[in-house]
């Protein structure tokens, strides 16, 4: 991982940690893998940016979508709820297939659909979606953010090849905390 000056890191990691107390409070012992993937997902989307056709109108909400089989529960509803980002309000919605899909700004694709990732990918190909997963291999086979656990800590990577065909610039402040990939190469 690349060095990321303090005061970015502090505020990146501080907000992270008041969503990780939050949810502590409300809840008895240390929060779920879920609990903290729920917290990632909804702080990365204020380091990206989507260009104004992303969006219906100007007023559109910013939605982040889960495919397949939903292991956040209420707690992802619960850490969107009250936020704005960029002026557009954060909200979930859920869906059972790709077909669905309509108006998402961020994908969460479950690992329920990994037998189906490469026709899930085609579908999404020219939209401004960040597709994200816990999904092996995701980030080499052109999604654009994976969540891996190691030691009870979530890490990510990165597909910085991916981003920019979906049209997405990710903040430099984001990019330094993550592993950096490309697509494969072997492809």
């Amino acid at each position: 991982m690349a060095i990321l000056n303090s005061t970015a890191r502090c505020r990146f990691w501080g907000a992270l940690l008041f969503a990780l107390g939050v949810l502590i409070s409300d809840a008895q012992g240390p929060p779920t893998e879920f609990e903290i993937k729920a917290v990632y997902l909804v702080k990365f989307v204020q380091f990206v940016d989507w260009p104004s056709s992303a969006f219906a109108a100007a007023e559109s909400p910013l939605v982040i979508g889960v495919l397949g089989t939903d292991r956040f529960g209420r707690v992802l509803d619960d850490v969107a709820n009250g936020e704005v980002i960029n002026g557009h309000r954060v909200i979930v919605r859920r869906y059972r297939n790709v077909k669905e899909i309509e108006g998402t700004q961020v994908l969460f694709i479950a690992t329920s659909e990994a037998a189906h990732l490469h026709s899930i990918l085609a579908a999404l190909k020219g939209q401004t979606i960040l597709t994200v997963s816990d999904i092996e291999g995701f980030s080499y086979n052109g999604g654009i953010v994976r969540f891996l656990m190691e030691n009870n800590k979530v890490h990510f990577c990165i597909n910085v090849d991916a981003a920019k065909r979906a049209n997405l610039q990710i903040s430099s402040k984001l990019l330094q905390l993550a592993e950096i990939v490309h697509d494969d190469p072997g492809k």
